[in-house]
């Protein structure tokens, strides 16, 4: 991205610094007496959040200026489809790295006679991906790549009349579509 600062004084502009730098890189920086232009090369693993930028010059250092870097669409953001280890359907929705829905269908075994035999449920959540893993209430996960993942699905059904009462997981695996 092009980055300009303007002001006075600045034809003697060397450098351009961020703090804290991680994840930042600043390349081709010109000053003329008002303003310094530099290219930033911000990347996709810097942390999100409020940064200084100050310049640099032979008679010293600027004061320093916010900057702030956005946190955009992860690698994983999208929506995905696979099955559980029982052979029924399971997606989740992706976005801005964070898991924030998610389906699946899960058969229950042996509650009872009367008891219901399966379900489908969908969870809307807010979960952040750390790296390339995830959990939430009763899902967690982890992504082999930018198109796999794979994870556990924790169920629990509890219904008083007849009573049928069970928990259990089941794996899943899915591909992003």
């Amino acid at each position: 991205m092009a980055l300009t600062i303007s002001g006075s004084n600045l034809s003697g502009v060397t450098a351009v610094q961020f703090s804290p730098s991680t994840g930042i890189t600043v390349s081709n920086v010109n000053a003329t007496a008002t303003q310094v232009t530099a290219t930033v090369t911000i990347d996709a693993s810097a942390a999100a959040g409020s940064r200084n930028v100050s310049v640099s010059s032979p008679a010293g250092t600027s004061n320093s200026l916010a900057f702030t870097v956005q946190s955009g669409p992860g690698p994983y953001d999208g929506q995905w489809s696979g099955s559980t280890s029982q052979g029924k359907q399971f997606s989740m929705t992706i976005a801005n790295n964070a898991l924030t829905a998610y389906s699946y269908g899960v058969n229950y075994p042996n509650l009872g006679s009367n008891c219901p035999t399966g379900s489908t449920t969908t969870v809307y959540t807010s979960s952040s991906i750390t790296g390339s893993s995830f959990s939430a209430d009763s899902i967690s996960g982890t992504f082999q790549s930018a198109t796999q993942a794979s994870g556990t699905v924790y169920w629990s059904v509890s219904i008083q009349q007849p009573s049928c009462n069970g928990s259990s997981s089941v794996t899943w695996q899915a591909t992003k579509n």
